[in-house]
């Protein structure tokens, strides 16, 4: 059983917002590493969905580095991390959360049933059409379909219509996964 959490979340509120943290330990590792101490990721991923800008993003970096440095521990925390995945209008957490999802769904750590897969997908199309939306969270967004596309059979054409828009003048990051989705 993992003990209460002695932080608030005003407490890492503050946290995220302190800028002069010692420059030996990235910002993402020290708060990474605190999640993991703490058992941060559900209040963290309260935060990222509650906040803006760059507390947001600060937050979701932290998840990021935590979850990458031990997923079992994140596992616990998915369907909060669906949940929020949804909700998520930060176009850079959308980056961090994309790959969250594409590890979690690439390495089975997510089997999600139908409704479930075909939410993921409808929120990732969504993203990928968004005039704002980044080259990384495209990619992170082309693969997570990719994943999907045996159980939600209207991705393919998606994916098509996607791929042939891209198309018309690709960044490297874009012809890069064109050529792998093509595969």
């Amino acid at each position: 059983m993992v003990s209460p959490s002695i932080y608030s979340h005003s407490q890492l509120i503050s946290l995220l917002q302190y800028k002069n943290y010692d420059r030996e330990i990235p910002f993402n590792k020290y708060m990474g590493n605190l999640i993991l101490e703490q058992n941060l990721f559900g209040l963290m991923m309260d935060i990222i969905c509650k906040e803006k800008g760059n507390i947001a993003f600060r937050a979701a970096w932290a998840v990021e580095y935590a979850f990458l440095k031990r997923p079992d521990s994140f596992l616990n925390f998915v369907p909060q991390f669906i949940t929020y995945f949804h909700r998520t209008e930060n176009e850079s957490v959308r980056r961090l959360y994309g790959k969250i999802m594409y590890i979690l769904l690439s390495k089975k750590w997510l089997v999600p049933d139908i409704d479930t897969a075909e939410s993921i997908a409808e929120t990732v199309c969504q993203w990928l059409t968004e005039s704002k939306a980044k080259i990384g969270n495209k990619i992170w967004c082309l693969n997570i379909l990719q994943i999907l596309n045996p159980q939600v059979e209207w991705t393919t054409e998606v994916m098509e219509n996607i791929i042939a828009k891209e198309s018309v003048s690709p960044t490297p990051g874009i012809k890069c996964i064109i050529r792998k989705l093509r595969q």
